[in-house]
């Protein structure tokens, strides 16, 4: 049986993504186009409408979907792709469910602008990200996915990436973290010139009129939601760097550049580091999970270990009200947001 590729269109011209139209045409997204086709080959198109979805109005969606798939399957997780919820997980004993979620924009209402000043940032941050969380998960909560049988006994997992504006993927986890615990971890520095942390609880998000209350995990029915999974990667900007770092001599004419912040690994530090490289230069070794996080849910009924996702980087909420992080293992390098462009013989371009 001929194998399907999901980027032989299925729709017009007029209905497809211009975003798909670009990835599927272009030869400097032949390394995204390589890897998502293998990792679509083992998932396959369990719902019968992913590959339209995926070329028209569910483009961010599924690609998300996609991501997490490949992500679970490369870090030898036993994948099963379901229709309700979207993945049946089972690492070392232990079976776990999950949800793909997307924070997208307010229909019909006008696009959400990008700060421009410090004051701006701080309302962003504070109130507008975390509706927009706050939106698409109370949404999947009202599903009760683990009511179903496949899922009832297990913990379950909502996997969020947000693309509620152009620019949200630019921006950290910090916003999700706020709404989640309903605690805002700031820096602090002594007098002795040492940085630590205060941690102060958050009762509510505001936007005008409207309030909506912080701290998901505390809200009814959110115990049995065992964590919530976050990534701003999740993007064909991502199948590109990997396809090209696994099979580098297939793509001899596709260069991808890589510039962002991640992590310091200096428990003092209160400022992200910069990198910059080239794709398959050897400076970077970069995996699936690398920007991903867990963060845990302190009330959980069936509670995730750590175990789990150690190759992950996690978040805990100690009874002490403090925020917890663990490093994946073996992990030196966590990116928190960057900007990948993509030059081939006929143009270079950000990658979508």
């Amino acid at each position: 049986m001929k194998s399907v590729d999901p980027f032989d269109p299925v729709v017009p011209l007029a209905k497809r993504d211009p975003r798909f139209e670009a990835v599927r045409t272009h030869p400097q997204f032949a390394p995204a186009r390589d890897c998502f086709r293998l990792y679509f080959g083992l998932a396959g198109d369990v719902d019968g409408n992913f590959i339209e979805q995926f070329q028209t109005t569910g483009f961010d969606a599924r690609t998300w979907e996609m991501y997490l798939f490949s992500t679970f399957y490369a870090a030898s997780f036993h994948v099963t792709r379901a229709e309700r919820p979207d993945l049946l997980l089972e690492r070392r004993r232990v079976e776990f469910a999950l949800e793909a979620v997307t924070a997208n924009p307010t229909a019909n209402a006008p696009p959400i602008a990008r700060p421009t000043n410090l004051a701006e940032l701080a309302h962003f941050m504070s109130s507008i990200v975390p509706m927009r969380y706050g939106g698409a998960l109370s949404d999947k909560l009202k599903k009760k996915y683990w009511e179903l049988p496949q899922v009832k006994g297990k913990p379950f997992v909502l996997a969020i990436e947000p693309f509620y504006a152009e620019h949200a993927l630019e921006y950290s986890d910090s916003a999700l973290t706020d709404y989640l615990y309903g605690v805002r971890t700031s820096a602090t520095v002594d007098a002795a010139g040492n940085v630590g942390n205060q941690t102060t609880r958050v009762e509510s998000h505001q936007n005008g009129a409207k309030v909506i209350p912080s701290g998901f995990f505390r809200l009814p029915g959110a115990e049995n939601v065992s964590a919530v999974l976050f990534s701003n990667s999740g993007t064909f900007s991502k199948f590109n760097r990997m396809g090209k770092q696994a099979r580098p001599a297939e793509f001899p004419q596709v260069r991808i550049f890589r510039k962002g912040t991640c992590l310091d690994s200096d428990p003092r530090a209160s400022l992200p580091l910069s990198f910059d490289y080239e794709v398959g230069d050897g400076q970077v070794h970069e995996t699936w999970c690398q920007e991903m996080i867990v963060l845990h849910n302190p009330s959980a009924l069936r509670p995730l270990g750590l175990d789990v996702f150690d190759d992950f980087l996690q978040r805990e909420l100690l009874p002490s009200g403090e925020l917890r992080d663990t490093r994946g293992r073996d992990e030196d390098f966590h990116p928190i947001s960057s900007k990948t462009v993509c030059l081939s013989p006929e143009s270079a371009r950000p990658a979508p």
